[in-house]
């Protein structure tokens, strides 16, 4: 995608940048109906969600067609509303899964326009605008933007005061941004309840033991190390790691069954978000990073941290990565003294080969 200079405008039309609503002076080729302020500001929304986007924004920015009945307005209004839901989705997820993947600069932008989408859908009042402020707090604090973190947490926090009904997972989402912003500014104390909340409000939401909590086990877990707690952030690293294995393994088990009895996955199976996949791969990912770095290395949680991380590798889908990591597990696992876990890395490793293309 190349920047072009818009085309002449009408007199009183004011061009505003897609990401910063600066005055603009580049035009998407495409799409001929986004604009940017600076090349700078074209790459990063098209590194982010741009490219998802491009085609559909035509149609919602054009100009309103000439309708004559109350049922042609009814059914044009109905049909914009749907492609700004279908927009707000497509941002959701982008501005998740670049943060999952550990990408804040990219998730921003992603952001920022689920944020809008929300706000013509629903005003600027409804709970439908937590999560687009939580993801922009949260990219933000990454990237130790801190002081416009606090803001977006305001906006989340009094949005949830006017909608006292809101989801126990926002309430969870909320907490675990609040303390990463106190773990960023060094109030560790604080970090520390807030982060407990988000665990406790997970728990209460999927059952104790489910891996919707991790995240929120795993950065107290980070504050803990940082208060020179090593055995208390090994317990919640450990435990973070068990249960991805458990419920990777579980969910793995029932569709080998469901294929070997012919027969398509029920309403019971399990389904893992995708986005937390992506962040759970970037969690155990550091996790084995600590622990190869710590005093006393402990070879058989190396080899269960590797054995979990093929399989969200095969859930999302990358079966050449998940056989990697599980050929590097099993070798690993030959050398521990109990045989258990190489028996069910082999029996996976032969599963995600055959998921690999077969190479004419």
């Amino acid at each position: 995608m190349v920047s072009v200079y818009p085309l002449a405008n009408p007199k009183g039309v004011r061009l505003l940048c897609e990401l910063c609503q600066s005055p603009a002076f580049l035009q998407c080729p495409d799409c001929r109906v986004t604009y940017y302020c600076t090349p700078e500001h074209q790459l990063s929304d098209r590194e982010s969600v741009h490219p998802a986007l491009c085609h559909l924004l035509g149609p919602l920015r054009a100009p309103p067609p000439a309708l004559c009945s109350d049922e042609e307005r009814r059914r044009n209004t109905e049909q914009t509303a749907q492609l700004r839901r279908h927009l707000l989705q497509l941002c959701l997820e982008a501005a998740e899964r670049h943060l999952g993947a550990g990408m804040p600069s990219q998730s921003l932008p992603a952001a920022m326009h689920s944020l809008r989408f929300s706000i013509a859908l629903h005003g600027l009042r409804s709970s439908q605008l937590v999560p687009p402020y939580l993801l922009l707090a949260e990219a933000s604090i990454r990237l130790g933007h801190l002081t416009q973190a606090e803001e977006y947490l305001g906006q989340a926090r009094w949005t949830l005061l006017k909608n006292p009904d809101c989801s126990l997972g926002l309430l969870a989402k909320l907490h675990r941004n609040q303390g990463l912003l106190f773990s960023a500014r060094g109030n560790l104390a604080e970090a520390l309840a807030h982060l407990a909340n988000d665990v406790y409000y997970n728990t209460c939401l999927y059952g104790t033991g489910n891996v919707h909590a991790s995240p929120g086990c795993f950065h107290m877990a980070n504050v803990f190390l940082r208060q020179k707690k090593a055995g208390i952030a090994e317990s919640l690293y450990t435990e973070i790691t068990d249960s991805w294995h458990a419920q990777l393994s579980r969910m793995l088990r029932r569709q080998l069954s469901a294929a070997q009895d012919q027969r398509a996955s029920g309403p019971e199976d399990e389904c893992l978000d995708k986005g937390l996949a992506t962040e759970a791969v970037q969690i155990l990912t550091e996790i084995s990073e600590i622990r190869q770095g710590a005093p006393k290395r402990e070879p058989g949680k190396l080899v269960r941290n590797l054995h979990a991380k093929a399989m969200l590798h095969l859930v999302l889908g990358d079966a050449a990565r998940a056989c990697e990591l599980a050929r590097k597990a099993l070798l690993m696992a030959k050398d521990l003294p109990h045989q258990d876990e190489a028996g069910a890395i082999q029996a996976f490793l032969t599963m995600a080969e055959s998921k690999l293309p077969i190479c004419e």
